[in-house]
């Protein structure tokens, strides 16, 4: 059981599912910087996915209770290459990083690696696990491609497939960073 706060990442492409999964489960109103997609944020429109309207422009913030004295603290950062800088602000005291892995994107594997390797110095030092998200009954399995993309960036973590929407499910993710940052600092 957790008797601190922890800080945790969530990382990856536009649109991922970084917003949805912190407006599913934290327990405060959610401190969001999403703003519209309109001619202001032009720059960035190559990175987002067809239909989305809108982006992060720094990070969103919410916080999930655990246990009876323990909180999480969660941080989604932009996907877009140009606010990788957000997780240098956010890096310091981190307990693991998330990155989730858009499973509906037109090319997840590239979006991935993209991602990894962009934010490989803090990922070499705090735990990390990936999450493919949107996975729906009677597609392919995507676990073999990102498991070769993490490989690829010179990384090791566990890859698992979670609905972001739902609290259980997220929960269920957490404990896993919880256990692996645990057992990397014992």
């Amino acid at each position: 059981m957790l008797d601190r706060t922890y800080k945790l990442a969530l990382i990856g492409a536009c649109g991922a599912g970084k917003s949805t999964c912190i407006a599913s489960v934290s327990d405060i109103p959610v401190i969001s910087t999403e703003v519209p997609l309109d001619s202001t944020a032009a720059p960035f429109s190559d990175q987002q996915p067809a239909g989305k309207v809108t982006m992060t422009a720094a990070f969103d913030y919410g916080e999930m209770a655990v246990g009876q004295e323990g909180r999480l603290l969660l941080y989604g950062l932009p996907g877009q290459q140009d606010f990788a800088f957000m997780f240098d602000i956010v890096q310091n005291g981190l307990m693991g990083v998330i990155a989730v892995v858009d499973a509906e994107a037109r090319t997840p594997i590239q979006d991935l690696l993209a991602t990894l390797c962009l934010h490989k110095e803090i990922l070499s030092r705090t735990p990390l696990v990936v999450v493919i998200n949107k996975v729906y009954p009677g597609r392919g399995s995507l676990v073999p491609g990102v498991l070769d993309a993490v490989e690829r960036a010179g990384m090791v973590a566990p890859v698992v497939t979670a609905d972001l929407r739902d609290r259980s499910s997220v929960a269920t993710v957490f404990q896993l960073i919880v256990t692996i940052a645990e057992h990397r600092h014992g």
